[in-house]
């Protein structure tokens, strides 16, 4: 999965989570996801060194479906934790 359209992120980040997801095309009933604070997510160091680059601390993943199935992601993030 790629972007489609972002506002205030660095075109570095985009490449960087570009193809990154949750799901994959086609999972079944794909749940969203909410990150309160990025340094503990269960994610690989380099991609939590990108998300910190780029001063994001919260995130939140919504699954764009079809039939039930995924085909996208709306993708949003914030630079203060929720927690």
């Amino acid at each position: 999965m790629r972007f489609v359209a972002s506002h205030g992120l660095s075109d570095d980040y985009c490449a960087a989570v570009t193809g990154h997801s949750p799901w994959k095309p086609g999972d079944q009933d794909p749940e969203a996801i909410f990150v309160d604070d990025s340094e503990n997510m269960n994610e690989p160091e380099n991609l939590k060194a990108v998300v910190r680059r780029e001063g994001i601390r919260a995130l939140g993943f919504v699954p764009l479906t079809v039939n039930r199935s995924a085909v996208g992601k709306f993708a949003f993030s914030a630079k203060e934790s929720s927690s």
